[in-house]
């Protein structure tokens, strides 16, 4: 009888430590389950990063290009939407400063004899660009100013507003840009100046 309570108590002890085992081990994997659910919660997905980094700020041939031009003689403010140029596809804002920066310090003729004294970037986003030239004339350099008489252009003389030549060029035939120009007022310095203009037009 003595060997029978020993023996059910043995049984008794391995089936006791069966359960304890086995619950230890259970609780154990649900822990560590958990703790992956978690982990993977709070650590991004490597496709994820990688569609944020092709989501970069760039333009792009959809990119709303304007095109600000500003006269500080007249105090005027015009605007046109362009189709982006080339040579700025793929640029980002660092890129575009640096652009600017190029662009101003070498500046083209045509440009400085217009008086471009600066070019801002002042809007920059994938959907659209802003970019504003800024214009400023010293009447007192001058010699020439054009103006439009009977739709052709003609040149007067700065100093006392005296007509100075009637040319051939027809307003209506010349850029939109530059016909903006000669209404606001468009100075021109020297003679040679005067000439190089004229031949430009020219038909």
């Amino acid at each position: 009888m003595k060997k029978m309570y020993i023996i059910c108590f043995l049984v008794f002890g391995v089936a006791l430590s069966g359960i304890y085992i086995g619950s230890y081990q259970l609780t154990h994997k649900r822990l560590e389950a958990q703790e992956q659910t978690e982990t993977t919660k709070l650590e991004p997905e490597p496709e994820l990063l990688g569609a944020v980094s092709a989501d970069e700020t760039i333009i792009t041939r959809k990119t709303t290009y304007v095109l600000e031009e500003y006269s500080l003689n007249d105090d005027t403010l015009s605007s046109e939407i362009l189709t982006p140029p080339v040579e700025i596809l793929g640029y980002d804002r660092k890129k575009m400063t640096e652009y600017i920066q190029e662009y101003m310090e070498n500046l083209s003729p045509e440009e400085a004899g217009k008086g471009l004294i600066s070019l801002e970037l002042t809007s920059f986003s994938k959907d659209k660009v802003v970019l504003r030239k800024t214009y400023y004339q010293d009447k007192k350099k001058a010699q020439f100013y054009l103006d439009v008489q009977m739709g052709r252009v003609v040149v007067y003389q700065t100093e006392d507003d005296t007509l100075y030549a009637y040319t051939e060029l027809k307003f209506n035939n010349l850029p939109e840009g530059l016909q903006r120009e000669i209404l606001a007022g468009k100075y021109i310095e020297t003679i040679e100046e005067l000439y190089h203009f004229l031949e430009s037009y020219s038909s």
